[in-house]
C-alpha cells in the first residue's frame, strides 16, 4: 500500500536555516520585552512605548527588503 506521505531528505543547511529563523524570533521576542519592562520603569508614556516598537518592527522588516533590492540593482548595473 503506498504510503500518502512522501519524505526527502533534509540538507545540514535547511537545518541550521530553520534553527537561526526560531533563534532570531526569540531574541527579538526578548529585546521587545526588554524594551517595554525597561521604559515603562522609567515611567515612558505607553503610546510612546508602542510608538518605539512599531518603528523597530517596520524597520526589522523593510531594511533587509531595501538592502535587498540595493544589492540586485547594483548587480544588474555590473552587467
Amino acid at each position: 500500500m503506498p504510503s500518502q506521505w512522501q519524505y526527502s531528505e533534509v540538507s545540514p543547511l535547511q537545518v541550521v536555516k530553520v534553527i537561526s529563523q526560531v533563534a532570531g524570533g526569540i531574541i527579538s521576542a526578548f529585546i521587545i520585552v526588554c524594551l517595554r519592562v525597561g521604559l515603562g520603569q522609567k515611567n515612558v508614556n505607553a503610546q510612546v512605548i508602542l510608538l518605539i516598537i512599531g518603528v523597530l518592527l517596520v524597520a526589522a522588516v523593510a531594511l533587509p527588503n531595501i538592502i535587498g533590492n540595493a544589492k540586485k540593482a547594483l548587480s544588474m548595473k555590473k552587467n
